[in-house]
């Protein structure tokens, strides 16, 4: 069980051929244009791997190349990917960065960004995981950067994808009384904005409080358990936390004093994002999809199943589903007129 975090103590090209016959079941007239990416790049791994020169390079990039492994005294061996930017005046705010790592055991990886000085104006926090594929998005400010590392475990062979895509801010109108859209990455997954912790904030008679800003992995063989309390039972409570690594369309096994709950709502992302994979294992169908970035869910609990008191919110995941990470866990109540 984990341990009690908050108190809510206040109520008050083969896709060309597919493309085409889709196109042409909905309407005899229909076309399939390519769209345009000219400011992005999904890297072709095996040939950067092998490093074999990568051709049609966005304009924003002056050169992606592998560099000799570096070893430094403690730290275990990394293969480093350096993307080296071109100076575009001002176009580019900053730069996005989705890399897959595939599981193994040994160290993580970690993305780090540089002037031609040698002053690090960039560091990530480390990324991969033992037990599953995990795709990691990670915004970069271009200010003072000249050169991306990505810092790839061992020879590199880890590597299962990476995209990059560059960045610019534009004027958004908002309400005056309320914090700006959330900053999406480039395929719409999961924003980066994240509750705060430690604070139950009221708002027109809601109250939310963050109960585990994560991440913590769950699996199938037991689930993981959160505990939060309520003075009285609201109207409606709602769950919202953020997945990465579940099967397409199968979200965890949620419960709710013992009481499994119906599926929550995920937002999916779009399908041409790099971080859907065909997941592979015992007892799964071919055709098995993953996601192996963070997926938002929501998932509203019923009155019925709450108590005065301690509640506890359990997560586990499904058969065959593998090991999962949870993140950003926020309940909101209110007392609906």
């Amino acid at each position: 069980m984990r341990p009690h975090f908050t108190l809510l103590s206040s109520l008050s090209v083969a896709a060309f051929v597919v493309c085409s016959t889709f196109a042409t079941s909905r309407s005899a007239s229909a076309q399939t244009v390519l769209q345009p990416t000219t400011f992005s790049l999904d890297v072709p791994v095996a040939t950067l791997i092998a490093e074999r020169p990568i051709h049609s390079l966005p304009v924003w990039i002056e050169s992606l190349s592998v560099q000799p492994p570096i070893k430094e005294s403690g730290n275990p061996k990394h293969k480093i990917v350096r993307l080296r930017l071109r100076r575009l005046s001002g176009l580019i705010q900053a730069i996005e960065l989705r890399v897959t790592l595939n599981a193994a055991l040994g160290p993580q990886g970690f993305i780090s960004g540089w002037s031609e000085s040698g002053q690090e104006s960039f560091h990530s926090k480390p990324f991969g995981s033992h037990e599953a594929t995990v795709t990691e998005v990670v915004e970069i400010p271009t200010l003072n950067v000249d050169y991306i590392d990505i810092a790839i475990p061992g020879d590199g062979t880890r590597l299962g994808g990476m995209f990059a895509t560059a960045m610019k801010s534009s004027p958004v109108l908002h309400p005056i009384d309320f914090p700006p859209p959330s900053v999406l990455d480039g395929f719409s997954a999961s924003p980066k904005n994240q509750p705060e912790e430690d604070k139950d904030l009221l708002l027109m008679g809601r109250v939310a409080a963050l109960l585990d800003a994560g991440p913590f992995t769950i699996e199938e063989a037991s689930p993981s358990t959160l505990e939060f309390e309520l003075s009285k039972i609201p109207s409606v409570a709602l769950l919202t936390f953020e997945v990465r690594n579940i099967l397409g369309g199968d979200p965890p096994l949620a419960r709710i004093n013992g009481v499994e709950l119906p599926p929550g709502c995920l937002h999916l992302p779009d399908l041409a994002d790099p971080a859907w994979r065909i997941k592979k294992g015992l007892g799964l169908p071919e055709s098995a999809i993953q996601y192996t970035g963070w997926i938002r869910i929501q998932q509203l609990l019923p009155k019925s199943v709450l108590l005065q008191g301690v509640n506890e919110f359990s997560l586990q995941q499904p058969r065959f589903g593998g090991a999962a990470e949870v993140r950003n866990v926020q309940l909101q109540i209110r007392n609906l007129r």
